[in-house]
């Protein structure tokens, strides 16, 4: 039987060593790749490739190595595993395997810079334990922006328990308050509640001037309901001026110091979500998995549970990632949402004067509006 056509756009990757869920997880990868079209072959389709990925994470890793290389001798590989390869015959990705070094590997196998031949050398005699798959551990905060982890999708299956979620409110504390200022779009200093400046924001210009470290301003995104306030800048006023960065960045890391693992309070569980388009994820701070969040959420409405199953995310880099994204008005939200955020116990002015909207609309007409444009109701 003739083989299928291959398009010569496509850079074939064969797959070595890997379940589906190992190998869906890289097709994910690929896909947001935009510098070159790579895509995932096996069996068969595997005489056409032009590259191999070999995980070798199995207690017949090595002898794996060694049929693949005696059935594959000229094709460029990488190796894939969570234990050190000392001497090894092909480049290594060191999982979790991250999309920064991934790419990069993948294109110095394509350009010829490591050549073929050495892969005939064996791999290391293995330790006296057998190489096992690494067990999977939550990602941390600090992980680079857009980390892909190839491991992620064989590890426990991430879901969100109710019971377990926290919410916040990004319209209180220093989050709130740099969202009003950004949006009158007049400069300020913002104030701690003992009136210690912290930061001068420039909206008009998108620009922000640090007054204090930024540790301190973290400790302070704790404070929900801190008491911080905004004023316009003097002619007198004389600040010993930090850093300066663009003023979406500073909003939305404040937006995941205020988050801190927590879902915004107007958003449910089932609440379908997605983005306008995707955040310049390059020059904002990072969030593990973004990236995938990020490509999985521009396609359609997903609420938070789907996502978090489909995509193995924590919840907790779910939710910062929802509450940055959110701070920059990316998430769109569906209309109904709005009104569900009212604490037990407590009315909105609707709930609490359902007749008012509807006296006499007609006789309030141009001056109703206008008192009520007025007042930024």
């Amino acid at each position: 039987m003739t083989p299928n056509p291959i398009p010569n756009n496509e850079i074939l990757v064969l797959a070595v060593g890997m379940d589906a869920r190992k190998q869906a997880v890289f097709r994910m990868a690929f896909k947001m790749h935009n510098k070159a079209s790579y895509r995932m072959v096996d069996g068969d389709a595997g005489q056409h490739a032009d590259l191999a990925i070999v995980d070798i994470d199995s207690p017949d890793g090595a002898e794996l190595w060694r049929r693949f290389r005696s059935e594959h001798p000229l094709l460029p590989a990488l190796i894939v595993s969570a234990a050190e390869q000392a001497q090894a015959p092909a480049p290594v990705l060191k999982k979790p395997v991250r999309m920064e070094s991934l790419f990069p590997q993948l294109e110095t196998l394509r350009s010829g810079k490591f050549q073929v031949a050495a892969a005939e050398t064996a791999l290391a005699a293995p330790a006296p334990a057998p190489l096992q798959e690494a067990p999977a551990s939550p990602v941390k905060a600090e992980a680079p922006s857009g980390a892909a982890s190839a491991s992620a999708a064989v590890s426990q299956p991430v879901s969100i328990r109710p019971e377990d979620v926290t919410y916040f409110d990004p319209a209180h504390g220093l989050l709130g308050l740099l969202h009003m200022v950004q949006r009158d779009r007049i400069s300020a200093i913002i104030q701690d509640a003992g009136g210690t400046p912290l930061l001068i924001a420039h909206p008009g210009s998108n620009e922000v001037q640090l007054l204090v470290e930024p540790a301190r301003l973290e400790a302070l995104c704790s404070q929900d309901n801190g008491a911080f306030r905004a004023r316009t800048p003097k002619l007198g006023d004389d600040f010993k001026a930090g850093s300066r960065q663009p003023l979406d960045a500073l909003i939305w890391q404040i937006a995941i110091w205020s988050a801190n693992g927590r879902l915004i309070r107007t958003l449910r569980l089932n609440t379908p979500v997605q983005l306008k388009y995707w955040p310049n994820l390059t020059r904002l701070a990072p969030i593990p998995g973004a990236l995938r969040m990020a490509a999985f959420l521009t396609r359609s409405p997903v609420n938070p549970v789907l996502t978090s199953r489909m995509l193995q995310i924590p919840p907790k880099d779910l939710f910062n990632f929802l509450a940055a994204s959110h701070s920059l008005e990316l998430l769109v939200l569906p209309q109904a949402n709005t009104g569900t955020a009212v604490p037990t116990g407590t009315q909105t002015h609707a709930q609490a004067a359902p007749q008012q909207s509807t006296a006499a609309p007609q006789k309030r007409g141009f001056l109703s509006r206008l008192l009520k444009k007025i007042a930024g109701i």
